[in-house]
């Protein structure tokens, strides 16, 4: 499995399965004041170091209400 600030399952060599956790970052102190924030939020990509998350990956499994691909910019 590939380790981070938040592992995904799905990265195995061997046994890959959709599991993890989410890595999420909130930015701007002068957002807190300023009464709004901006957010990233998902299985995490190292900054392009490994593919996003891909429901297509896993046919079998029910997503319903989530995103196909988890693949979002700031």
């Amino acid at each position: 499995m590939k380790t981070g600030l938040a592992p995904r399952h799905d990265l195995a060599n061997e046994g890959a399965t959709p599991f993890g956790l989410t890595d999420c970052k909130i930015i701007s102190p002068e957002g807190f004041q300023g009464n709004y924030i901006w957010a990233i939020s998902g299985p995490s990509t190292s900054n392009g170091r490994f593919a996003p998350f891909d429901w297509t990956n896993w046919p079998n499994n029910s997503h319903y209400g989530l995103p196909r691909k988890w693949n979002f910019t700031w």
